[in-house]
């Protein structure tokens, strides 16, 4: 049985029930009369993360780990195979000064629990240090029977191991690294044999080991058993497979074989070597990209599946089959269309359609496409010959501003204002006026964050003007040689630094509306000659805490998209005192920090179910953002809902002490989170309205002319005239 490592947040297992049809098929894709369900079922387990799901004798077993108020503990939980808890055990670390990381788990013949740990020293000075990892093993009561050292890995490949337990041997993999090994070891713990360029493991019925092995080059992969006997690769499978398939687990059959891919999940029957779809994820309101961890096969019964539902919320999911029709009858099909694949979005897909059986939402993605220009001529053609897709995905490929004047996309406003649910004071107000075109809104982030410049209030006074003469005069009071503007961790190089502040900046330099640019001024003269006065030809990388402390770099550069230390306090740790968010210089003074947005949604005007693409888009911005986030882990955010009432839970959430842990920046303490960090967060967010603009299509041609600029070829005159002429031939074609 094949098992990956994924960490995985859990909290609660709900329960529902939904039938769902696919159009299962051959590998040509050719469709049956097969109908496949899925059933939920509910229980509560205490655990962050998952490790492994798998299934012994008559049991399912459940283990992972949870990780809160400064320590860890590893968990299993037990089912029956009808999906109910049946009972829960803390397993029992040994007792010494390792700081031990769970990666991986496995269950023996006899129902132990095997967990691969990576083992740590920790030092005031040098912080955690690997020492080497073991094999720990425990009955299913958590009591601790034995250990087994297995030395050092390479450090790359510690956070993606696997482990397959068979015939007395260990089989620990790391898949998931660009490397790709699997290396195998006795029950002493004695290294055997090590096979390379291995990126998929899966056990079958038999006990055999099949192991993938991908040609990067070619596209192709090729299966093999492992001969334990040689230490070698044995018998070929020549199996038609994709090269970016994700997992292999063991099928009901002794020579069938599993594939998960992005998408659909197939069978194979290494005998015969044929390749059936059974079904597609989304069909059954599962994300294999976010939701899908785990499956365990119960021969004819069908496959349990552990899968995600939202954020800490988890399904055990039964997935059965009939040669009969779904009761729920026809399905609502709305069309989403995407410039290139969102994880997020099949996400927020497949959980809209756990509650909304009857609608099937089908994502086209026109990436495959061979360029830019090809992908969004094949979304055009598809337009003008009426296959509008119901909802789309906004993309800086996308011509949105035509787009808007053709009339193609809803006003959001006038779904917000006939709703009796939600309105328009539901979000927060900066993202929707900022994204406002004549006091209208076609489209709305799913979540978004800020891009910022943090300072000290010794430098820069709280609420003072910022232009750049501000910034220029501030610079002449500090000595020679000192960087304004700073990454975390490197400094920046002169390119990097125009590259940066124009792209948050270019709405000074281009009116879209009109179609208009001015490069050709003293303001934008003046960011090229800034760029080339302050920083240097290459980027330095050893920036620390303490140049920031001791003012060299004077500013940090950042993007906040959540409430956690790691966005707030950290900032304190690296500057030394107090911090606020000045932005970015202006000619205005108005301070530069922009809202950038993730997952833009807009509701094609012409689509037959507006209504339903509005309870889709709704689902999105409320019940699912605020069920999303793991309340335990507001590190892990992945940027902030535009739902207040989902920011407001979150920014609570986030200030209680103990629901993540604290860490350290070069000897200093980062906090937790106080009520006026998050006062501070909250008040940037509020105050804005510029948000980052695509220059996708625009940067190379600024980019080329400031890099002559920069090696002497042009004066900055020169460079910002050239653009001016280029840009502007640019605006006036920008119809495709």
């Amino acid at each position: 049985m094949k098992r990956s490592c994924i960490f995985l947040s859990l909290l609660v297992l709900l329960i529902s029930l939904i039938g769902c049809k696919s159009n299962a098929g051959n590998n040509s894709g050719d469709p049956n009369n097969e109908v496949y369900y899925s059933t939920n079922r509910t229980a509560t387990v205490d655990m962050d993360f998952v490790l492994d799901f798998s299934r012994h004798e008559d049991m399912l077993i459940l283990t992972g780990f949870n990780q809160k108020n400064y320590g860890l503990t590893v968990n299993a939980a037990f089912f029956d195979l009808d999906g109910n808890l049946t009972g829960e055990s803390v397993l029992t670390l040994p007792s010494d000064d390792l700081t031990r990381t769970p990666s991986a788990s496995d269950i023996d013949d006899e129902g132990n629990i095997w967990v691969l740990f990576s083992n740590y020293t920790y030092d005031e000075e040098i912080g955690y240090e690997y020492q080497n990892s073991s094999l720990e093993c425990f009955d299913r009561f958590g009591n601790h029977i034995k250990n087994i050292s297995l030395g050092m890995f390479d450090t790359d490949t510690l956070f993606s191991m696997d482990i397959i337990i068979g015939d007395g041997l260990f089989y620990i993999s790391s898949v998931g690294h660009i490397r790709g090994f699997t290396a195998v070891f006795d029950e002493n713990g004695t290294l055997l044999f090590e096979l390379d360029r291995i990126f998929g493991i899966c056990e079958l019925s038999d006990g055999r080991v099949i192991v993938k092995r991908a040609d990067i080059v070619d596209e192709r992969a090729s299966f093999f058993e492992v001969d334990t006997m040689s230490g070698r690769l044995g018998a070929e499978y020549k199996l038609e497979a994709e090269i970016n398939a994700w997992t292999y687990y063991s099928g009901s059959g002794v020579d069938e074989m599993l594939e998960t891919t992005p998408s659909e999940l197939y069978v194979h029957n290494i005998d015969t070597k044929t390749r059936t779809m059974l079904f597609e994820w989304l069909s059954l309101g599962i994300n294999p990209a976010a939701n899908l961890h785990r499956f365990v096969v119960l021969a004819d019964d069908g496959i349990f599946c552990l899968n995600a539902v939202t954020g800490n919320r988890i399904a055990l999911m039964l997935i059965t089959q009939s040669d009969t029709p779904s009761e729920t009858g026809e399905k609502i099909v709305l069309n989403l269309a995407v410039m290139s694949d969102s994880s997020s979005v099949r996400e927020t897909v497949a959980q809209f359609s756990v509650d909304n059986p009857n609608v099937e939402i089908q994502i086209k993605t026109y990436e495959n496409y061979q360029d830019i220009r090809a992908a969004l001529n094949a979304l055009n053609v598809d337009i003008a010959s009426g296959n509008i897709p119901d909802i789309m995905l906004i993309s800086p490929a996308i011509p949105y501003e035509s787009y808007v004047a053709k009339g193609l996309f809803v006003d959001l406003y006038e779904l917000m204002d006939n709703d009796s649910d939600i309105s328009r004071e539901d979000f927060i107000p900066s993202v929707l006026s900022s994204l406002e075109t004549e006091g209208k809104l076609y489209n709305i982030p799913i979540l978004f964050s800020v891009h910022t410049v943090v300072s000290k209030p010794t430098d820069v006074e709280l609420g003072a003007s910022w232009t750049w003469d501000d910034f220029h005069a501030l610079m002449k009071s500090k000595p020679s040689g000192t960087i304004p503007f700073s990454n975390e961790r490197s400094a920046m190089s002169m390119e990097e630094f125009f590259s940066t502040v124009f792209y948050y900046s270019s709405f000074e330099f281009i009116d879209y509306g009109a179609g208009e640019c001015y490069f050709d001024t003293p303001g934008f003269i003046s960011l090229l000659e800034t760029a080339k006065h302050y920083y240097p030809n290459t980027a330095d990388y050893g920036i620390t805490a303490a140049d920031f402390r001791n003012g060299n770099p004077l500013m940090m550069a950042a993007t906040i998209g959540s409430f956690g230390f790691f966005h707030s306090t950290r900032f304190e740790a690296y500057l030394g005192e107090d911090y606020f968010f000045i932005g970015y210089p202006t000619q205005t003074g108005s301070g530069g920090s922009y809202l950038t947005y993730y997952d833009q949604v807009a509701i094609s005007s012409f689509s037959e179910n507006k209504d339903i693409a509005w309870d889709y888009l709704k689902y999105v911005l409320t019940d699912y953002q605020y069920n999303d986030y793991d309340s335990e882990n507001p590190m892990l955010m992945k940027g902030f809902p535009v739902s207040i009432a989902a920011f407001e839970k979150f920014a609570e959430e986030s200030t209680v002490i103990g629901t993540h842990i604290g860490n350290r920046i070069e000897g200093y303490d980062i906090r937790f989170p106080e009520k006026r960090d998050i006062d501070k967060i909250r008040e940037l967010v509020y105050s804005l309205d510029s948000y980052e603009v695509s220059i996708s299509y625009i940067s190379p041609i600024v980019m080329e002319s400031a890099a002559d600029y920069f090696a002497g070829i042009r004066t900055a005159q020169e460079a910002a005239q050239i653009i001016q002429s280029r840009v502007s031939v640019l605006l006036s074609e920008r119809s495709w």
